[in-house]
Order: structure tokens, then C-alpha cells, then sequence
């Protein structure tokens, strides 16, 4: 089988050789168009055909790479493809590939949205407790993303805010308000948690982040699980103490001596 000769390439048939040798060793089709050329075996007639064939992927090679996901195709249809695909418009929307629990369905959403519409027309899917666990999961992780950049823009342009970012500060601002707080709208129409002056038995009140919420609800978790975890171990420890039968036996002793009614 001949060799890949680039002088033949270059000087009779006036191709790019920059731009061959980069991509010879990725695509198959554009080493059997330089083995084809560089054959002197075959007629010329095809020759004429794969030297055709071979400037025309080495046009289109610039716009079959997706900047994006970092991958390079080598053809039309492979790049279409991909393009439509739900892991390179998860990619571009910057979030994490969704996979349906479901054994039935793994089916692959690119965002929030497509995976809670599937599991609205999806009646079996909605009803996989895993799914509904992910699907809570990911409507905190989103409150708790779009809680935090609303704060930064609080602390570093508040003037920048929309008229639909004013309304949703002020609506979580109430909801996350407590029985003796007070809020008050400042000079950017924002409601805002005012500092009282500290009681000697109280802390001061401070606005709350979305990292303290988050270190709150985690501290909530591990407290909830110690508890448990502290009541397993009493049991284990009540089945493992006295038997039955001497309990009954020292509780009759005592009957007798009156110590116990």
C-alpha cells in the first residue's frame, strides 16, 4: 500500500499540507483521499474525484469544530448531529446533563425545564420517587444559584437591578422575614432586613446569605442524623442488657422487701 507523500500533495496537487497533516490522523476519509493521490496506481479520472472530495472537507473542517464542547468533525451530518444533541446544549447553558431514574425511560434533558415538562406529560416517569427527589433537588440548587447572584448584584451594583429582580428580592426578602424583623424599601426599591440594636440576651440580627442557608440546612442534616444514629445505638444497648427473666426475678425481690409497689 503506498505512503502518504506530502511533496506530491503539495507540488502537483496544491493542497493545503498544513492543514492535512494536522488532521490526517483524526479523519479516515482525508487519509484515503491522500493515499488515493499519492497512489500512482489509480487513474487519473478518480484522482480528479478525491482531490475533488478532499478540498471540499478541508473547507468545511473550520466550521465542523464546536468551540464550545471542543470537539472537531469531519463531517456535515456528525456535526448536525451533535449540535442537536442534549450534552452539547447542556454544555452551552453551562448545567449538568439530566437523566431520567426511570429503567424504562433514561431519557437525557439539558435543563430543568425539559426535565420538569417530561415529567408532567410523563405520567409513569412522574411517578418514580427518584425523580421527584432529583427534580426538588434541583429547584433548591437553582433558588439557592439565583439567591446568590441577586446578593452579589445587591452588594456590588444595586442600581442594576430589573424591575423583575426588584420583585423577586423583595418577594424571598419577605418570605425569609421573621416575627420581630423589619424591613424597609431602600433608596433602590429594595427591602432590606434594618440592623436593631442588640438586647444583652440577644445576638443581633443579620441578613442571612444563601452560604449560611446552606451551612444551616447542612448543620439541620448532620444533627438529625446523630440524633438517629444515637437512637439506634440505644436500642441496640436496651437488647443487649439483662434478660427478660432476671429483670422479672430482681423486680419480685424488691416487691418483697417493699421497695418497690
Amino acid at each position: 500500500m503506498a505512503a502518504v507523500d506530502y511533496e506530491i500533495l503539495k507540488n502537483e496537487h496544491e493542497l493545503d499540507i498544513v492543514l492535512i497533516v494536522q488532521h490526517i490522523n483524526k479523519s479516515k476519509q482525508i487519509e484515503k483521499y491522500c493515499l488515493s493521490l499519492c497512489n500512482p496506481k489509480v487513474i487519473n479520472s478518480t484522482k480528479t474525484r478525491q482531490k475533488k472530495g478532499l478540498i471540499e472537507l478541508l473547507r468545511n473542517i473550520k466550521g465542523w469544530h464546536c468551540k464550545c464542547c471542543e470537539q472537531q468533525f469531519y463531517k456535515s451530518t456528525s456535526y448536525t448531529k451533535h449540535m442537536l444533541s442534549k450534552e452539547h446544549k447542556a454544555k452551552s447553558l453551562g448545567t449538568d446533563l439530566i437523566e431520567c431514574s426511570s429503567k424504562s425511560c433514561r431519557k437525557k434533558f439539558a435543563s430543568q425545564d425539559e426535565f420538569q415538562e417530561h415529567l408532567q406529560y410523563s405520567h409513569k416517569c412522574s411517578k418514580s420517587p427518584r425523580n421527584g427527589a432529583k427534580l426538588d433537588k434541583l429547584m433548591m440548587l437553582e433558588n439557592v444559584k439565583r439567591q446568590k447572584y441577586l446578593y452579589h448584584k445587591y452588594l456590588t451594583n444595586p442600581n442594576s437591578f430589573t424591575v423583575f429582580e426588584k420583585d423577586e428580592w423583595n418577594f424571598q426578602s419577605l418570605k425569609d422575614k421573621q416575627k420581630d424583623d423589619v424591613l424597609k424599601e431602600n433608596e433602590y426599591g429594595l427591602l432590606i432586613t434594618e440592623a436593631k440594636p442588640p438586647n444583652k440576651e440577644e445576638e443581633p440580627i443579620q441578613l442571612k446569605t444563601a452560604d449560611d442557608y446552606l451551612k444551616k440546612w447542612d448543620k439541620m442534616d448532620k444533627q438529625e442524623e446523630a440524633y438517629e444514629n444515637e437512637l439506634e445505638e440505644a436500642g441496640r444497648i436496651w437488647s443487649n442488657m439483662v434478660p427478660c427473666e432476671a429483670l422479672e426475678d430482681v423486680e419480685h425481690k424488691l416487691k418483697r422487701k417493699n421497695l418497690i409497689v
